[in-house]
């Protein structure tokens, strides 16, 4: 064998090396880079059903229907790529659960020398609501459940107005006339200042104590301004006296109609409330419901155990 056989017969060699690892850098490409690709599509989709979710749940919340439309909506908000795959509705005893599912065909870019062209992504998601038993971002304002706004409340929500009274020429159980049918609430006793500039952030849960702190008109007057400046619907506890423990019987939904009335005869101090629809984050659910709805994620990829 001549030097020209043996040259060709070696560059043959180096031409079958070269495109043996061409395939191999093609293989580890499409692993790093289309596999990447497919987990980014994989939390972007799991992202849009998450939304979806919440937002169906929000809307059975307040007697709407979430699978109607909002749950593709909020899906090709977060992954227009990506398309709603099921949408169902659940009712339990106090609330209801929505399980939503969503996919996203994801083109590779190295793999289809593999073989593979693409790949279905999907995810889902279960969101729950229902009544709360426990709130987040609740208000340090509670309402005695003696006093004439809740008596006369009955089973639903009143549509009108209603003057909730601070002073009450005939002291309720919850309080004597110098506090009447409001009180500061806070997680600690003496915190009830910090709670009035501040709101309060922690949840409550109903039939735990809680500490009531009295305080002057003035105080309330200004946690109700912080309200009314908001301009959303706020949930506030209900409670009443056990004796000489004080707990959270119920969480109401009201917004704050007017300013607080500060100067007049004891029947005239208070403020007028509207009881209303809150949707909020927290525990649920409470078989008392007086308008504050809880929604939340129970489940996503099949972990969890939270749903009703």
């Amino acid at each position: 064998m001549n030097g020209a056989d043996l040259a060709a017969d070696e560059s043959g060699a180096v031409l079958a090396f070269v495109a043996l690892g061409l395939v191999v850098f093609l293989g580890c490409a499409a692993i790093a880079i289309d596999l990447g690709n497919v987990w980014a599509h994989r939390r972007a989709v799991s992202t849009a059903t998450d939304a979806a979710a919440l937002a169906a749940a929000q809307e059975y919340a307040v007697g709407g229907t979430g699978c109607s439309g909002v749950a593709a909506d909020y899906v090709d908000r977060n992954l227009t790529d990506a398309v709603l795959s099921g949408c169902a509705h659940v009712t339990t005893g106090a609330g209801g659960r929505i399980d939503v599912g969503a996919a996203v065909d994801v083109q590779h870019w190295f793999a289809p020398v593999l073989g593979i062209g693409s790949s279905d992504v999907v995810a889902e998601t279960s969101a729950f609501y229902g009544s709360a038993s426990g709130a987040d971002g609740v208000r340090p304002i509670g309402l005695c459940a003696a006093s004439p706004a809740y008596t006369g409340w009955g089973g639903g929500l009143p549509s009108g107005e209603i003057f909730v009274p601070f002073e009450l020429t005939d002291p309720s159980p919850c309080g004597t006339g110098d506090i009447g049918a409001w009180a500061l609430l806070g997680p600690w006793c003496g915190s009830a200042a910090n709670a009035v500039a501040s709101g309060f952030p922690e949840r409550i849960t109903p039939y735990q104590p809680a500490c009531v702190e009295q305080t002057d008109i003035g105080s309330v007057a200004q946690a109700v301004a912080a309200v009314r400046a908001a301009e959303e619907p706020v949930a506030i506890p209900i409670f009443e006296l056990f004796g000489e423990t004080t707990k959270i019987v119920a969480l109401a939904g009201v917004e704050f109609t007017g300013p607080m009335v500060t100067e007049g005869a004891p029947g005239e101090l208070g403020v007028p409330i509207r009881f209303t629809t809150v949707v909020t984050t927290g525990d649920c659910c409470a078989a008392v419901d007086r308008g504050v709805r809880v929604v939340g994620i129970c489940r996503a990829d099949g972990t969890g155990t939270r749903c009703p």
